[in-house]
């Protein structure tokens, strides 16, 4: 993907479930939540979800090559389901999930 730089919509790497994307957006919650869309629609059933989603925000680490992980954020799955109005799908998969922990 080639885009120009824009402050209103930074470039974040989106992945999960041994997918991953490179997605304009606001915030890091549009991007996992663009990412899940798009991931649905393609793959529908056969979409792997793992518990988290992991979003970094490129455009702001390419300037600032130190502490890079300061621009990585970890989603719950299942909360991005619900922001993308796949309820019933975030409360499935909330079971499955239920009870892990990332230690």
């Amino acid at each position: 993907m080639i885009k120009k730089v824009s402050s209103t919509e930074p470039m974040f790497y989106v992945s999960s479930a041994g997918y991953e994307a490179a997605i304009c957006a606001k915030n890091e919650m549009e991007a996992a939540s663009s990412f899940l869309e798009e991931a649905l629609s393609k793959f529908g059933n056969n979409l792997k979800l793992s518990p988290l989603m992991v979003v970094f925000r490129a455009s702001d680490a390419f300037y600032e090559l130190t502490d890079l992980e300061e621009y990585c954020t970890y989603l719950n799955t299942p909360t991005v389901l619900a922001n993308i109005g796949k309820y019933n799908l975030s409360k499935n998969v909330s079971t499955v999930f239920e009870g892990w922990t990332w230690d």
